[in-house]
């Protein structure tokens, strides 16, 4: 049965589980300007081939996600929530047909600000303040679809953007700026994504990282102070394209490859005032002073 969800300006307060509930065959959902605040469980979910709006909600220190989305078959809408301090994810996206997300600040929370995995269609990540999250800014993973663009993800603990295990997508025009790990990452062999006109800079250890993906490209970003390279690539088979990167004035190496990578580095790249060099390719697994978690 078709059922229709609209709530606006409730506050949700410590409950044993979820602040707001909308699930069901066909429900339409419109959640606006509710505050969902320390709840047992979710701030909001939204399940079982759901579609509809969710905006200028507030979803702060609930206990697992502050926003969750589940199995919606139709698109849902979030846009300018704001999803702090919760115990996962700020906003997750699983399973789930498309959506897009623009305008929201997810800062703070456990997990990742913003993680989208398994969608059958485009999920479009804009315009969004994902900061200080204790695992990554934006994390796309498991055959996610996902176009991020001129986002801004900062001083996460992990990467400010993550596409892993066979995402697939696009990072465009998005401001990556002090992350624990690099500004943009893209790992793992079936991941293709194209990473164009970013700025990465401040991030430890590298602006971008390509690590064991066969293919995708970075064009036209600016790599800049990053605390090792500008751009790394790593692992048997790498070969992602470099064109009219600009990766200038960082720890190390404007960009380096190595273990097996091979990456088609043109001509047009520039690669300026770096502490060891401008190019540089290894062929072994091992570098001085290697960062962790993986690379």
């Amino acid at each position: 049965m078709a059922a229709k969800v609209r709530a606006e300006e409730n506050v949700c307060e410590q409950n044993g589980r979820r602040g707001i509930t909308a699930y069901g065959c066909q429900t339409n959902v419109v959640l606006e300007r509710n505050r969902c605040l320390q709840n047992g469980a979710e701030g909001i979910c939204v399940y079982s081939q759901a579609e509809g709006v969710l905006a200028h909600n507030e979803c702060d220190g609930n206990k697992t996600d502050g926003i969750y989305l589940y199995a919606t078959a139709g698109e849902v809408s979030l846009t300018a929530n704001d999803c702090r301090v919760n115990g996962q994810g700020g906003i997750t996206v699983y399973n789930t047909a498309g959506g897009v997300l623009t305008g929201n600040h997810c800062q703070s929370n456990t997990r990742a600000g913003i993680y989208i995995r398994k969608t059958s269609s485009l999920v479009t990540v804009s315009k969004n303040r994902c900061l200080e999250n204790y695992e990554d800014g934006i994390g796309c993973a498991s055959e996610a679809q996902v176009t991020a663009c001129n986002n801004v993800c900062g001083q996460n603990r992990a990467a400010g953007i993550l596409f892993s295990r066979g995402a697939q997508g696009l990072a465009e025009a998005n401001t990556c700026e002090g992350n624990r790990y690099p500004g943009i990452a893209i790992q793992d062999p079936n991941t293709l994504v194209t990473v164009r006109g970013n700025t990465c800079s401040g991030n430890n250890p590298s602006g971008i990282l390509f690590l064991s993906v066969t293919g995708g490209a970075a064009e036209g970003n600016i790599c800049l102070n990053n605390s090792w390279s500008g751009i790394a690539v790593r692992g048997e088979g790498a070969r992602p394209t470099l064109i009219a990167n600009q990766c200038d004035q960082n720890g190390a190496w404007g960009i380096i490859s190595w273990a097996g990578a091979d990456p088609n580095v043109a001509a047009d790249n520039q690669t300026h005032d770096n502490w060891k060099g401008g190019v540089e390719h290894r062929l072994l697994d091992s570098l001085e002073k290697a960062p962790a978690r993986g690379i």
